[in-house]
């Protein structure tokens, strides 16, 4: 109704074909959401909690760097596979693709 007043005051006739424009125009118009505002505000907000929330963490401090040290020299490393393991396996999976393509 507010629309249909308006493009009457600037001119266009007061008929059913201007009432029926300024509605089908209204009705494509997107509505904001009654919960909460708009979704720009609602991501706003929730960076802003982000943000504070990410304030309050703080780095901790190692106090027996030395320690840590030692215990991981202590755990022994995952032996690598030998060249001859490596050529093994890809001679293997080079076998299976061959089969599944058969």
């Amino acid at each position: 109704a507010a629309l249909t007043q308006q493009l009457v005051s600037q001119g266009l006739p007061d008929a059913g074909e201007t009432r029926a424009f300024a509605a089908d125009l209204m009705a494509k118009m997107p509505r904001a959401s009654k919960g909460g505002g708009s979704t720009y505000k609602r991501e706003e907000r929730e960076a802003t909690k982000v943000a504070e929330r990410n304030r309050s963490y703080a780095m901790l401090e190692d106090d027996d760097e030395e320690s840590d040290r030692a215990e991981d020299a202590k755990v022994p490393k995952a032996k690598k596979a030998s060249k001859e393991e490596r050529k093994e396996e890809k001679r293997r999976e080079k076998h299976l693709r061959k089969g599944k393509g058969a």
